[in-house]
C-alpha cells in the first residue's frame, strides 16, 4: 500500500454490533476488497475504538466504533466517492490528516506524515490478511483465538527484537 495523500481523505466509522473480527469480516472486508479492486480505493486504515475518540462525540460515550480513513485513488471525485460508500459507513466526511499522536515523524527517513500513515494503512492491511485467511469461528473473546492471534504477531514482534512482549504499558514490559 502506498502513503496517502493527507489532503484526500475520507473519515468514517461504523458501530461494532458483533464481535470485532467478525465485525470486520462482514462489514468492511468485502467492501475495502471491492472498492480495491475497482480502482476507487488507494488507501484505507481503520481502528477499533470508544466512539469518545471521534470528532465531536460526548467524552462519556465508550460505545466501540470502528473508525475508518479512506483515501480514493486520484481522479476519483471525493464527492461522488463518498456517494458510493455503503450506507454503514457512517458521516463520511473529507478531512485533511496530520500528525499521529506519539509519533515522532523526525525518525522517519523522509521526515514526512504520508510515510507514517502509510505505515498505519499496513497494519490494517495486515488485519484484513489475517481475518481472510482465517475460519469464521476465530474469535479473540475465546483464549484460542487470541492464541492464535499472537502467535500471528509474534511474527511482527520477533524480527524485531521484541519477542512474546508488550512494550505499550504504562507499567513497563509485559510477557503474553
Amino acid at each position: 500500500m502506498e502513503s496517502p495523500n493527507l489532503s484526500r481523505v475520507v473519515e468514517t466509522h461504523m458501530p461494532v454490533s458483533q464481535p470485532p473480527l467478525l465485525h470486520i469480516r462482514r462489514g468492511i472486508l468485502p467492501y475495502i476488497r471491492a472498492m480495491r479492486s475497482c480502482d476507487r480505493l488507494r488507501w484505507f486504515l481503520f481502528l477499533l475504538h470508544p466512539a469518545s475518540q471521534l470528532s465531536g462525540r460526548d467524552p462519556a460515550d465508550t460505545r466501540l466504533v470502528i473508525h475508518l480513513r479512506l483515501e480514493p485513488q486520484p481522479g476519483v471525485d471525493l464527492d461522488s466517492f463518498i456517494g458510493e460508500l455503503p450506507q454503514h459507513f457512517l458521516h463520511p466526511t473529507p478531512v485533511t490528516l496530520s500528525a499521529i499522536s506519539g509519533v515522532r515523524v523526525d525518525l522517519l527517513h523522509d521526515g514526512g506524515w504520508p510515510s507514517a500513515w502509510g505505515l498505519a494503512g499496513e497494519a490494517s492491511e495486515w488485519v484484513l490478511r489475517f481475518v481472510e485467511t482465517h475460519a469464521d469461528r476465530l474469535s479473540l473473546e475465546e483464549t484460542a483465538g487470541i492464541a492464535e492471534m499472537v502467535q500471528f504477531l509474534h511474527f511482527i514482534t520477533h524480527p524485531l527484537g521484541l519477542g512474546h512482549q508488550c512494550r505499550c504499558t504504562t507499567a513497563g514490559s509485559m510477557s503474553f
